[in-house]
């Protein structure tokens, strides 16, 4: 799934191109809110006084 552009440039992206996401169409990784969510890990703290 994607586009190709054959001598012709594209100035923004196509809405019937796949973003991301969860679906069949997407590439399985959530998006847009969730994004730093995959490719981070949370680190637990504590501090004391």
């Amino acid at each position: 799934a994607g586009i190709v552009n054959w001598n012709r440039p594209i100035t923004g992206a196509s809405s019937a191109a796949p973003f991301g996401g969860i679906g069949e169409s997407g590439n399985h990784r959530a998006s847009a809110y969730y994004a730093a969510d995959y490719c981070a890990y949370p680190v637990a703290s504590v501090e004391l006084d």
